[in-house]
């Protein structure tokens, strides 16, 4: 009877020893699990903080390329305006040519018409 006792103590001794061995390698398991969850969470706010940081150059880049594009299209409208505007200047120049050659043709033409009015006077006289 004794030993028996004994045995069952024994048995009861090494169970209870089994189930803290059991716990404690348990929450071993469940501790490391969390730290690896939190590794994966930690990066996958890394990746979200890359992410955003690429996006965030992605969008300086976009932003970069709309200001060079403006400045190209205010470049090339500078220039068509210029260059219409010396168009503009010559089509003046050459109207105020125009107008000027008219204007000695008709003092020419005036010229002779008097010429013609004091040779006709002359001979009249």
């Amino acid at each position: 009877e004794a030993e028996r006792k004994d045995q069952e103590k024994e048995f009861e001794e090494r169970s209870a020893d089994s189930r803290e061995q059991w716990a404690s390698e348990e929450e071993e398991r469940n501790q490391q699990a969390e730290a690896e969850r939190k590794r994966q969470e930690q990066e996958g706010e890394t990746e979200r903080v890359e992410e955003g940081l690429t996006k965030r150059d992605e969008t300086e880049a976009e932003r970069k390329d709309q200001e060079k594009e403006f400045e190209e299209r205010s470049a090339d409208s500078r220039e068509q305006w210029a260059s219409e505007e010396e168009e503009r200047n010559q089509q003046a120049e050459a109207e105020r040519k125009r107008q000027e050659q008219e204007g000695e043709t008709e003092r020419v033409e005036e010229g002779l018409t008097k010429r013609d009015e004091t040779e006709a006077e002359r001979k009249d006289q």
